[in-house]
């Protein structure tokens, strides 16, 4: 079987020397910086999930809160995109990083003051979606201009061990200082996480970056950001098959309460034990995927079906704790997928290009949840709670043969930005 790679360029004796290590003083910190604010994101998402339920009273409000907060990024995705190209990509994300300290601070006032509705909830959660339209993928962009194109993959698998980590900590955090101090802490706290994003990005060393080269201001960015990946026989195939993956394989976590609840019966303590051995996969999959230099196309249709049968042992777990135990393989698959996507993209897309075609990632990826939650309820109210997992599982493999069977017929068509070649490995 041929399988095809995405090679690295020549390393000089230093690159061999530095061989083990994961990455260049602006990479780290730009790493540790978005880790630490991750986490305030996810211990200010859990205080909003608990707020939110307590405010309501029922079980599909929090559901509508989390699609209103995705649902910029489907429809102004692209859009985002365009500005990320035509701007200062660093200066972009300190404007966006104040923002969210803003409406972080805002709304932990006013659920300190009692005067937080669900309503007033939801127009914040928008609102952070509409940040989120230009925050998203200029942090992805950003990763070309603090690597460069030989050490791309391996800063893009290390930025993928933060959300795993921020998922693995922010709960826990929001929760304990939620029994301490109330749910406004949780937005207090995120509020001070974000000064310390705005510190790494002043500590970058500007001399050692590598800025893309940024288009003149027009029309039609947009369009000719849709044209460029519709058009690319590498660019087209992944981030379609990462729609399809996004949709019916990344909405899964809105079933668990119910699977522990209805199937295994089980309380909030042993849900937060299989929430986090799947964060746990996830982290294991971006370590090794900061030490691997070659995203391989062949291998990203193998690990979406990977995933895809991941996904449907998951659903079929005759007990808790074969549920618990499969967590780690769906936690692993999954990042492992994403990573790889990212890579190729990164890799493959043109400097002035990297900003649109990260934001359609965003869409694929955040844009589908919406649409994923209808999906999602729909099964488990009218088939079971089991559903989701089994039929997104099996989506998500055919998914993942159709990517293995278009990327092989558009293998001698495909040509990646700043190599010469195509180079074909003998599996």
């Amino acid at each position: 079987m041929i399988e095809q790679s995405i090679p690295v360029q020549p390393s000089d004796p230093k690159r061999l020397a530095g061989k083990f290590r994961f990455a260049n003083f602006n990479v780290s910190t730009y790493v540790v910086g978005s880790a630490i604010s991750m986490i305030g994101f996810f211990v200010q998402s859990f205080g909003q999930w608990i707020l939110v339920v307590n405010l309501s009273g029922n079980r599909t409000a929090l559901p509508v809160t989390i699609a209103l907060q995705t649902l910029p990024i489907l429809l102004l995705g692209t859009w985002g995109g365009s500005i990320v190209d035509r701007f200062d990509n660093r200066r972009l994300m300190a404007l966006t990083t104040m923002l969210s300290t803003i409406t972080a601070v805002w709304l932990g006032v006013l659920a300190d003051r009692g005067e937080a509705t669900v309503l007033i909830v939801n127009i914040f959660a928008v609102a952070l979606g509409l940040i989120s339209v230009f925050e998203r993928p200029a942090m992805q962009a950003f990763l070309s201009e603090l690597a460069g194109p030989s050490e791309i993959t391996r800063a893009v698998g290390l930025n993928a061990t933060v959300l795993p980590i921020a998922r693995l900590v922010g709960p826990p955090v929001g929760g304990f200082l939620i029994a301490l101090s109330g749910v406004p802490m949780c937005f207090f706290i995120n509020a001070g996480s974000y000064l310390f994003f705005l510190l790494a990005l002043a500590l970058l060393r500007t001399s050692e970056m590598l800025p893309r080269r940024e288009p003149a201001a027009r029309k039609g960015m947009v369009k000719a950001g849709l044209a460029y990946a519709r058009r690319d026989p590498l660019i087209g195939p992944v981030l379609l098959g990462m729609f399809v993956v996004g949709f019916a394989g990344f909405n899964f976590p809105m079933v668990l309460p119910l699977m522990a609840k209805y199937v295994f019966h089980i309380g909030e303590k042993r849900l937060s034990w299989t929430i986090s051995l799947s964060a746990v996969g996830s982290l294991v999959a971006g370590v090794l995927a900061a030490r691997r230099p070659l995203p391989s196309l062949t291998r990203l249709g193998l690990w979406a079906v990977a995933f895809g049968v991941s996904l449907c042992v998951y659903g079929i777990a005759p007990t808790y704790w074969w549920w618990f135990g499969t967590s780690f393989p769906v936690g692993f698959t999954a990042a492992t997928y994403t990573t790889t996507v990212v890579q190729i993209l990164q890799k493959s897309s043109r400097p002035e290009m990297v900003g649109r075609v990260m934001a359609l990632y965003g869409i694929a990826f955040f844009g589908t949840t919406p649409f994923g939650a209808v999906f999602v309820a729909l099964l488990s109210e009218n088939v079971s709670e089991r559903a989701p997992f089994i039929l997104g599982g099996i989506l998500v493999a055919v998914t993942g043969f159709v990517i293995m069977a278009t990327l092989g017929r558009a293998e001698n068509q495909v040509k990646i930005h700043n190599l010469s070649e195509i180079s074909m490995i003998n599996d």
